[in-house]
């Protein structure tokens, strides 16, 4: 059971649009393809198919949610000790949804290996970040989204964005006992 690389797992309530610019954006940052996973494909199958091949695997849906076959995703990622990235969008009010910090603690209740948490686009609001205590990873904004990582447009912000993110996911990948 050998997986390098981490899982995304998007817990948004908005658009799979923003997910799937921000699982290509991080896909970016380790120079490999996204592979979109629906959640209501049997986990197990489905890991024991992608064992060894080297690409972000994006799961599409619910990834708490029980399959047919009596596992969740997420006991499946913690049964295979597969590192997880999760990934939410701020509410229209600015906010985090509760989502997070429910994932958060079913991560942990199921010994999942989470690596973070990235915000995908909104405001980027570092004390509230902290005051959460939830495990964040940084921010990608709205523009990094909408460009898809366009190199050309990339300002010494953006740059900054990724380069803090990118060690953040670096760090914790690395101080992980896999």
């Amino acid at each position: 059971m050998i997986f390098d690389m981490p899982f995304i797992v998007d817990i948004s309530e908005r658009s799979p649009l923003v997910a799937q610019a921000g699982s290509l954006v991080v896909s970016r940052f380790f120079g490999k393809s996204v592979l979109e996973i629906p959640c209501i494909s049997n986990p197990n199958d489905v890991l024991k198919d992608l064992e060894q091949k080297e690409q972000l695997n994006h799961l599409i849906g619910d990834a708490a949610m029980l399959h047919e076959s009596g596992i969740s995703w997420l006991e499946a990622l913690a049964g295979w000790k597969i590192p997880v990235i999760l990934m939410v969008t701020p509410l229209s009010t600015g906010s985090i949804p509760g989502l997070a910090s429910a994932y958060v603690s079913l991560c942990k209740m199921l010994s999942v290996q989470l690596i973070g948490i990235i915000q995908l686009g909104g405001n980027w609001d570092a004390r509230q970040r902290k005051l959460d205590c939830l495990p964040w990873c940084g921010y990608l904004p709205d523009r990094l989204l909408i460009n898809n990582l366009d190199i050309d447009k990339l300002d010494l912000e953006d740059v900054l964005f990724l380069e803090d993110i990118t060690c953040k996911l670096k760090y914790k990948i690395s101080s992980l006992k896999l």
